[in-house]
């Protein structure tokens, strides 16, 4: 029997294993068609002998901040979420949380009993996770899908599948995991089925280095894969 399949990526979570692939290996693994990609696993576990999927959401944010040591960041996110859409994902932005922390430490220009301090700030992707669980409620309710492809290795979204499994028993989530060695066991237990997805399958399932949109705009790999 033909299910109807939703797909929910949480986009940061398999962005850092893929970054981390692609500069080990040398080869461009960051223009990934999602909507290819599900599709062979959808085709190959015959949750949809057509490999269809209705909707898929890909949760990230910018990272404006970053433009200051890394020129070009927010430039490459944006080709990358315009390419998405071009393929028919819906993209879902949130935001970061600027993080201050002081920190304490001995300083030699300083009488040995005081302390020298420095202010530290990191960002901290926020809502991102309940975002997605949010979403994974609210299409159950509307009874738009039977499985889900729950693409994430956050252990906070724990909660969300046992409300889901409590509620409505009768949807799946199919657990699938970057290329990482992230601890899964409790999402493992709590879903259908658990796929992880391998490095060959995130080469074979690349953009074209080049896609004309619907506006006639050519949107180009950032991460263009050197020619021989």
């Amino acid at each position: 029997m033909t299910q109807r399949v939703i797909a929910l990526i949480d986009g940061f979570n398999f962005y850092h294993p893929i970054n981390h692939h692609q500069k080990k290996l040398g080869i461009c693994l960051q223009w990934l068609d999602y909507r290819a990609l599900l599709s062979n696993y959808v085709k190959r576990s015959r949750i949809n002998p057509k490999g269809e999927i209705s909707e898929l959401y890909f949760f990230t944010a910018l990272a404006h901040w970053r433009n200051a040591k890394r020129p070009g960041t927010t430039e490459k996110h944006m080709a990358y979420i315009n390419a998405l859409k071009h393929s028919g994902v819906q993209v879902v932005l949130g935001n970061f949380k600027e993080k201050k922390k002081t920190l304490y430490y001995l300083c030699d220009a300083a009488p040995s009993a005081d302390k020298c301090e420095i202010m530290q700030v990191s960002h901290e992707e926020k809502e991102t996770d309940v975002r997605i669980a949010c979403k994974l409620l609210e299409l159950a309710v509307q009874d738009k899908f039977d499985t889900c492809l729950l693409l994430s290795a956050d252990s906070d979204l724990v909660p969300a599948i046992e409300t889901l499994n409590q509620l409505a028993p009768e949807k799946n989530v199919v657990l699938v995991t970057p290329p990482s060695k992230a601890k899964i066991d409790k999402l493992k237990r709590l879903c259908s089925q658990h796929i992880r997805v391998g490095v060959n399958d995130l080469q074979r399932t690349q953009f074209p280095d080049e896609i004309i949109n619907d506006a006639g705009y050519v949107l180009r790999n950032p991460w263009r894969r050197p020619t021989s």
